[in-house]
């Protein structure tokens, strides 16, 4: 009797409530999930490095992040560097994502075949000397190579305003690494691919910064 009584309610819980209590659980995982990665912050990034009017090679560009990242060391992940070739020259809105991230020192590298964007990034007070960003031994170097190219930078001062054309006006300093050519970059980019690259100023990022321009160089 027992045994026939709560068979009875066993089926009848099949009959009517199964369905409903398995569409209620799989809701609160799906709410559960959905809470997770809204409130849980995802890892930090360690290098974000924009890219203007290039398509790198996918496999390529997932073996640097890997290299970069297992030189980084203490657990870095190779998602928590970004090599975002999504940007172009000729979309205002991607000029202006760019110069916001630059600004904001959210952006660590900037990276295009076009040396007046990068002369531009510079005027602008974007960029930072990369004598001081590099080991002194690879900054000179890279000067005997004639890799660093020196351009005027902004001038900053609270004697001359913005608008009486400050930028371009600072000191001629190597702001643009030329890496065209690097075997490297070549293959990431593809062969014959210019390739001018710039750390924006006060980058918090770079050691990383200077281990892109390593293993690109290479």
């Amino acid at each position: 009797m027992l045994r026939e009584k709560y068979g009875k309610k066993l089926q009848y819980f099949m009959d009517y409530y199964f369905l409903k209590t398995v569409a209620f659980i799989f809701c609160l995982i799906v709410v559960a999930l959905f809470a997770y990665h809204y409130f849980m912050p995802g890892p930090e990034t360690v290098l974000y490095a924009a890219v203007y009017d290039l398509t790198l090679d996918a496999d390529r560009k997932e073996a640097l992040c890997e290299e970069l990242a297992a030189v980084s060391g203490e657990g870095t992940e190779p998602a928590q560097i970004i090599v975002d070739d999504s940007f172009r020259s000729d979309a205002r809105k991607d000029v202006e994502r760019l110069q916001v991230l630059a600004a904001n020192r959210a952006v660590d590298v900037i990276i295009c075949p076009r040396k007046d964007i990068m002369e531009s990034y510079a005027a602008y007070g974007y960029l930072t000397d990369l004598t001081e960003v590099l080991p002194q031994a690879a900054a000179e170097t890279a000067e005997n190579e004639d890799r660093l190219l020196v351009t005027p930078g902004m001038l900053w001062t609270d004697e001359i305003s913005f608008e009486d054309h400050e930028s371009g006006q600072g000191p001629a300093l190597p702001y643009i690494y030329d890496l065209s050519g690097k075997t490297a970059w070549e293959d990431l980019a593809g062969d014959g691919t210019e390739c001018y690259l710039g750390v924006v100023l006060d980058s918090p990022h770079e050691e990383m910064a200077e281990e892109l321009i390593t293993a690109l160089a290479g």
